[in-house]
């Protein structure tokens, strides 16, 4: 039996292997028990440096990274959960496809990077070999692992690696709609649903339009136009009323909603003809502009000319134009 820092023993089948360690002395082994595989996984050090919040960022060495582990209480049997902090809730939350790369801030890391998709992993799966990462969606619809393992068996991501997941930080989706939302990625769905500048459809089951959530009021249900107003009505009265009074009810909505379709009409006439109006405006002072233009150019042209030849003396003389804007003639030689 094997006796670890805490004083915990071992049993001999669980006895920690160190041929592949020999740098390592044994002080510095967690109380827990760690495979040689997970152990070669945190030597070759997937996780990209630089790249989140904590301290984990600071430190490269792999006694960093065993220390990490010390705190962390996990019974010493064979087989270990691998997402005690993350709960199911958040973890089920994430999309179903791969993350695009240019929602995240900085360089990711290949090792978050979906094989099939190319996309940083959603909902990720780790193949139990190689342990690699895979969105859940992608190697649903395959049976043969991509780095070359005899099979494809995958389960939930080692502890750490989904810690160092759950980090990233990403963009949200509807950043192109004026979103500046940045948060860690076990928080991003639960922003979308509530984002303001998502696109909400019209509760109308008649009405197919779709416009920015933040455009329309925050409370209720969200109507597009009074026109779907109207009709939301008069499918309540239908549903709480008998046949006899839907007539009468549905000629006072009718009126009601051309009333509604005329002043939207009567709105966008208005606007369209102040449009119409200011371009008319700067079509007549561009046109007098122009007139202007015309005028100052025929003015400076008759107060300058060319004057006349004297055949006597052999020379350009003064034409003896006495207009009242003349400045004489123009000496030519």
């Amino acid at each position: 039996m094997d006796r670890t820092k805490s004083g915990k023993i071992l049993l001999p089948s669980q006895a920690l292997n160190y041929k592949h360690f020999t740098y390592l002395q044994r002080p510095i082994l967690p109380p827990v028990f760690v495979s040689v595989a997970t152990y070669s996984r945190l030597v070759r050090s997937p996780t990209p440096q630089s790249r989140y919040d904590d301290s984990i960022i600071e430190r490269s060495s792999i006694n960093t990274y065993i220390s990490m582990f010390s705190s962390i209480e996990t019974p010493i049997t064979t087989t270990t959960t691998t997402n005690e902090t993350i709960s199911d809730e958040d973890f089920n939350s994430l999309n179903s496809e791969g993350f695009p790369l240019d929602r995240f801030l900085g360089e990711i890391d290949d090792f978050f990077k979906c094989p099939f998709c190319k996309k940083i992993v959603s909902k990720p799966q780790e193949c139990i070999y190689c342990q690699n990462l895979m969105c859940k969606n992608c190697v649903s619809n395959v049976f043969k692992c991509p780095y070359g393992c005899e099979n494809l068996q995958v389960n939930q991501p080692s502890k750490f690696a989904l810690l160092s997941y759950m980090k990233l930080k990403i963009k949200c989706y509807f950043t192109p709609a004026g979103c500046d939302y940045i948060g860690r990625i076990k928080d991003i769905s639960d922003h979308e649903k509530d984002c303001d500048f998502s696109e909400v459809k019209c509760i109308n089951p008649v009405c197919d339009i779709m416009f920015i959530k933040k455009t329309k009021a925050q409370n209720g249900p969200v109507i597009c136009s009074e026109i779907c107003n109207c009709v939301l009505n008069f499918k309540n009265f239908m549903d709480n009323n008998t046949n006899e009074e839907y007539l009468e009810e549905f000629v006072r909505i009718i009126e009601e909603a051309r009333g509604n379709i005329q002043n939207e009409l009567k709105n966008e006439l208005n606007e369209l003809m102040a449009q119409a109006q200011e371009k008319k405006n700067e079509v007549e002072e561009f046109l007098r502009s122009k007139e202007e233009l015309y005028e100052d150019i025929e003015e400076w042209r008759t107060m300058h000319h060319s004057g006349k030849w004297n055949h006597v003396v052999k020379w350009w003389t003064c034409c003896e134009n006495r207009e009242k804007f003349s400045k004489g003639c123009t000496l030519i030689n």
